[in-house]
């Protein structure tokens, strides 16, 4: 009797039973998905709950950014209603070189910077670059406010760490990871195709192109 397997029988590679023939993988039963080895619950290889995702640096800056941006709108209405308040401009342009209009220049840019820092930051945690390109003009153009201010007699103590953190901010948006994570739009990198786009395999339980 041949020991040659068949279908019933160990060995032989039959339907839901052990290794193939050919020394490869145990082929699946009807209707179920068989990975590859390497390949995770996806089915993409390489790509799992943090593979190819967004950099946590990412998250945590878009995410400053929305909360920062509502501090900014309040801060920013806050100096448009100081402005017009005649006993406090007169107070402050006796004391620095900072009068009605330069508050309400200030109130208006506070204002305008919390609505963008928002809308970069909710944008950015989706991957869009030109929100990253948003946030780092924000935070630029802050450093440049943040000098008038000093030299319109603020306290260097208050600028200067805004400075810092504004410029280790728009590094951080600008490292390779980050730069990444944005030029891909925020899709994973799959392989098979361009990035966002399923394995040449197809989708999780259906068989590879061309294949019964």
């Amino acid at each position: 009797m041949s020991d040659q397997g068949g279908y019933g029988q160990p060995g032989g590679g039959q339907y839901g039973g052990g290794p193939g023939p050919y020394g490869g993988q145990p082929p699946a039963p009807y209707g179920g998905y068989q990975p590859y080895p390497g390949q995770n619950d996806l089915g993409v290889y390489g790509v799992g709950p943090s593979g190819g995702g967004r950099p946590a640096k990412v998250t945590v800056l878009s995410i400053l950014a929305i909360i920062f941006g509502g501090l900014g709108i309040l801060g920013g209405v806050g100096l448009l209603i100081l402005s017009g308040i005649s006993e406090i401009t007169d107070e402050l342009e006796r004391q620095t070189t900072m009068g009605a209009g330069v508050l309400r220049l200030l109130g208006a840019w506070a204002l305008l910077a919390g609505i963008g820092e928002i809308v970069g930051g909710i944008f950015a945690l989706q991957g869009r670059n030109w929100a990253r390109l948003l946030l780092t003009a924000i935070l630029g153009i802050g450093v440049l406010v943040n000098v008038f201010s000093v030299v319109k007699g603020q306290s260097a103590a208050q600028s200067v760490p805004s400075v810092g953190v504004s410029i280790a901010v728009i590094v951080l948006l600008w490292m390779k990871d980050s730069s990444e994570w944005f030029a891909r739009g925020g899709r994973p990198v799959l392989p098979g195709g361009y990035p966002g786009q399923p394995p040449t395999g197809g989708y999780p339980g259906q068989p590879p192109y061309g294949g019964r």
